[in-house]
Order: structure tokens, then C-alpha cells, then sequence
């Protein structure tokens, strides 16, 4: 995707880290129900997130990403990713604590 052009998007784009489980998983659940909203969200081994995945089966409008926070590509893979699928966030909520 050309960085200068935006695609034509409507929707909300909710970036919710962590996903896969517990509040964030409910989150996502959430988020995803809100008419005209598109959901990102991330797990460290995607396949293994089993809710998740069962989720995502009938909810077009969530993406999981692969992320791995021990892995710095990881980072830059997810940008790209985000970018490609909506040209961007419009909200970011974090559901971790450090």
C-alpha cells in the first residue's frame, strides 16, 4: 500500500494488545459488537488463543496479529500489518499492566 494514500474506511479501528484471553479477550468481544467498528488485536502464538480464534470464525470485522513482546521485529511486523489492513488506529486501549 502506497504511505500517501489511505483506504477508503468508515469503520473505527480498535487496536486492543493482548487479546486472546481475560479482559482483553472481552474487550475484543465487546468492540467487535459496535456497529461499524474493526477490531486488532494481538496474542503471542495466535493458534493456540482457542477462544479467540472461535471468535474471529464468525466476527469478519477482528484481526489477529502475531505478536511476540521478546521479539523486536515483532513490532514492526504488526505496523505494517495494521497499516495494510486499515491505513491505521483510531483507538488504542490497553488492558496490561507493567
Amino acid at each position: 500500500m502506497d504511505p500517501n494514500s489511505q483506504p477508503a474506511f468508515s469503520s473505527t479501528v480498535y487496536f486492543v494488545p493482548s487479546g486472546s484471553s481475560g479482559h482483553g479477550l472481552n474487550l475484543v468481544k465487546t468492540l467487535a459488537s459496535v456497529g461499524n467498528s474493526v477490531v486488532i488485536t494481538t496474542a503471542a502464538n495466535p493458534e493456540m488463543s482457542i477462544d479467540l480464534q472461535n471468535w474471529v470464525k464468525n466476527h469478519s470485522n477482528v484481526h489477529v496479529l502475531k505478536y511476540d513482546g521478546s521479539n523486536e521485529s515483532d513490532a514492526d511486523d504488526v505496523a505494517n500489518q495494521i497499516i495494510e489492513l486499515t491505513g491505521g488506529i483510531d483507538v488504542v486501549v490497553n488492558t496490561r499492566t507493567w
